[in-house]
């Protein structure tokens, strides 16, 4: 988090208009806190989120409270631990199950390779764009 504070005070255009917040889940109010004086936020960006079938829930609520509607998410997932986890993330937030999920719908896609810069490509890592409809 420090180096990505300091990436965005060098950029001139970020002033006023980046904010850098940790997402603890569980502690969500605290993120949109440092956010202000933006309620929710325009972009996300994560990495090795979805490592295990139980953090599937806790990030799409977590997402549902952060991410403005019309904005993005971009997460890199690690496919070596649980496979299984992250298409049941990727399931769930094109199709929510209002019982168990936030009501939040994303419009899904999957980067692929070509499209990474030279050298980021990975057979191991999923990215994916989330582009929050609800």
């Amino acid at each position: 988090m420090p180096l990505l504070q300091r990436n965005t005070e060098r950029n001139p255009r970020a002033a006023g208009v980046v904010a850098v917040a940790a997402l603890r889940w569980g502690d969500v109010d605290s993120a949109i806190a440092a956010m202000a004086p933006a309620a929710a936020a325009d972009v996300v960006v994560g990495a090795d989120l979805v490592y295990r079938q139980p953090n599937v829930q806790p990030l799409l609520a977590a997402l549902s409270q952060t991410l403005r509607v019309g904005g993005v998410a971009v997460f890199a997932l690690d496919l070596q631990h649980c496979p299984e986890a992250v298409d049941d993330f990727i399931a769930r937030a094109k199709q929510p199950d209002a019982e168990r999920d936030a009501v939040a719908r994303y419009d899904v896609r999957q980067v692929t390779a070509n499209e990474l810069p030279q050298g980021y490509a990975c057979s191991d890592v999923c990215v994916v764009e989330l582009w929050r409809l609800s």
